[in-house]
């Protein structure tokens, strides 16, 4: 009697975590769908209610982690993957998207560790080794950089974002032969990649070639009009060419964006000293020096020379 009684219990019991179980696939298929739905929100709500139910879920976790970046909630995000990477180490696309939210957070080292220990886990993922290199391209590594993208081009060649920042990486290394290719490439299928004619201008600009730079970043600033550096840089290339008017009609809609941008100032204030305008030279000084004291002490010498 007493057996059958635990026979009993015990199936009681199986049937009761079967449900649960079955209730948990429910609800996680429900968060699916609202995510396939984009509606976001509502699966966060959805994925809440799984991992408050079974905090061993890792896949929960990181779909939450994904509801939550869609959302514009990267903090939140980031716990999510972190929490599903605690859960399970080897998850790829959870450290995958640990990387990506920290990168976002700007926390570089974090980011670069986590997108090296995705390479490690998917030695294919073109994507992991391309944040790799981009984190390297952001902190100045580019050396390291220039090895992770062409790694990244090598599993991936049509990746055009590992292009533009392999491009990004030989430039910053002088290696303007070099870049030059990478950038020609995507703008030969995308002519619409700002970013892309930004880095071909900038093989020319950094190469003394001021002239040959200036259609690539016209096209950067045409193609994106709110981008401060595209002004910035097109002014830089006419003041270059002793383009004057043309170099302060770019500084200015570089500060139409953002009045205090400390290069374009500068930038000004060179125009003015090359046009003997001390007074307006002298403007853009005053404006400097409690935006950027290092500039401001630069365009300082230049007041100094005029009479």
């Amino acid at each position: 009697m007493f057996r059958l009684k635990r026979i009993l219990f015990l199936g009681l019991m199986a049937v009761m975590l079967t449900s649960a179980t079955l209730a948990q696939d429910l609800l996680f298929n429900q968060g699916l769908a609202e995510f396939d739905a984009k509606q976001y929100d509502k699966a966060a709500v959805t994925f809440k209610q799984v991992v408050a139910k079974a905090p061993a879920n890792y896949t929960a976790h990181y779909n939450l982690g994904l509801c939550l970046y869609n959302l514009n909630r990267t903090s939140e995000a980031s716990s999510s993957f972190q929490t599903a990477v605690n859960l399970k180490p080897d998850y790829a696309k959870a450290t995958y998207w640990l990387g990506i939210t920290l990168y976002d957070l700007k926390q570089y080292a974090a980011a670069s560790t986590w997108f090296i220990k995705t390479t490690q886990l998917e030695p294919t993922n073109a994507r992991a080794f391309y944040r790799s290199g981009l984190v390297d391209n952001v902190t100045k590594n580019y050396v390291s950089a220039t090895t992770a993208l062409k790694k990244a081009l090598s599993l991936d060649p049509s990746l055009e974002p590992a292009k533009v920042e392999l491009g990004n990486a030989l430039n910053s290394q002088n290696l303007f032969a070099e870049a030059k290719p990478q950038f020609e490439a995507v703008l030969k299928t995308n002519p619409k990649n700002a970013s892309a004619q930004l880095g071909l201008g900038n093989s020319y600009y950094n190469d003394k070639r001021y002239s040959e730079s200036i259609p690539y970043y016209k096209a950067a600033a045409d193609l994106s009009p709110k981008w401060i550096t595209a002004h910035h840089y097109l002014g830089d290339a006419y003041l270059n060419t002793n383009s004057y008017a043309l170099a302060i009609a770019s500084y200015q809609k570089a500060l139409a964006i953002d009045a205090v941008h400390a290069g374009s100032i500068y930038g000004l204030g060179l125009v003015y000293y090359n046009q003997k305008n001390k007074p307006l030279l002298q403007q853009q000084y005053d404006k400097l020096k409690t935006i950027d004291a290092g500039l401001a002490a630069k365009l300082l010498e230049w007041l100094n020379k005029m009479k």
